[in-house]
């Protein structure tokens, strides 16, 4: 296994099958999401990178410090590590992020007036555990986003089961109805459903 850098001292490392010993099974699972590890702030840079045109940004948690007494204001520097993608690719993933919440399994996630674009997530929590881990992770709006979001939930045991689809998208849209009106994100003028749809 092969684990990559830290984003932050503390954060547990990401773990990865090295390139050698990826064969044709590994490949197929990898493709979908298993035999590797990420942390949330691993996964959410990554799909900031797409938000972002293909450029990968250090995350920051504070945005600027602001002196009480002075006002004097402190902005951290955007620091930009690398280019994952074109911006080529990361349009055309954000398209096919779109789709998902279109028409995809990420319905759930739809917020009227707001193009989301976004990729559900259903996984077992350790093995024959019965236990699972759904996830929501999303952008908008996604002709120029943003915002990213990523929810998690573990061991979900409502009525909509454990899917993604069923239960983390739709919390994610309830979330995203709130959060896209507080934060003044404009509505897309004149979203088209049915080229969403």
């Amino acid at each position: 296994m092969k684990k990559l850098e830290l984003i932050y001292h503390g954060e547990a490392g990401s773990i990865f099958l090295a390139e050698e010993k990826v064969g044709p099974v590994e490949l197929a699972t990898l493709s979908f999401g298993q035999r590797f590890e990420i942390t949330p702030i691993g996964l959410i840079t990554a799909v900031s990178s797409i938000a972002n045109g293909g450029k990968l940004v250090t995350p920051r948690f504070v945005k600027a410090i602001i002196d009480k007494e002075t006002g004097e204001k402190q902005e951290k520097e955007v620091v930009i590590k690398s280019e994952t993608i074109t911006e080529e690719t990361a349009s055309k993933v954000r398209d096919m992020m779109r789709s998902v919440v279109a028409e995809g399994t990420g319905k759930g996630a739809k917020v009227q007036g707001y193009t989301i674009g976004g990729k559900t997530g259903t996984s077992e929590d350790g093995v024959n555990t019965n236990k699972y881990i759904t996830s929501f992770m999303g952008l908008t709006p996604t002709e120029d986003p943003e915002l990213v979001i990523l929810l998690i939930l573990y061991n979900p045991t409502g009525e909509g089961g454990h899917q993604g689809g069923a239960v983390a998208a739709p919390t994610a849209g309830k979330i995203l109805s709130e959060v896209l009106p507080y934060l003044e994100i404009k509505k897309t003028e004149n979203v088209d459903e049915k080229k969403l749809n």
